[in-house]
């Protein structure tokens, strides 16, 4: 699972700008507690280590992390919502002539 955790992080995360985070409101999420904004790849690389981890509550019915789950409550949707938007419409928009070749 790490080096899964690690390949999303170093092939997609690692890619957007902060501005994503940012602006997004996903740094302020309940789910996020805890992170600071003092080194900026630290700081990406847990909120997508999170988001995995979230991915991974919704579709697996067991844990195989052998980890607390992630507590998201209804208020914690919209900033996800939104910051996973920002980042598809960063990913497409940078990387738009990749795409279609």
């Amino acid at each position: 699972m790490e080096r899964e955790r690690e390949r999303i992080y170093k092939n997609l995360f690692s890619l957007l700008t902060f501005d994503c985070f940012d602006t997004s409101g996903i740094s302020g999420g309940k789910f996020i507690d805890g992170l600071t904004l003092s080194d900026k790849d630290e700081h990406k690389r847990l909120v997508a280590g999170k988001i995995y981890s979230i991915r991974n509550q919704l579709v697996h019915q067991e844990d195989y992390e052998e980890q607390e789950k992630v507590k998201i409550t209804h208020s914690c949707w919209p900033p996800l919502t939104l910051f996973l938007y920002k980042a598809v419409e960063y990913l497409f928009s940078e990387y738009e002539l990749h795409l279609s070749q």
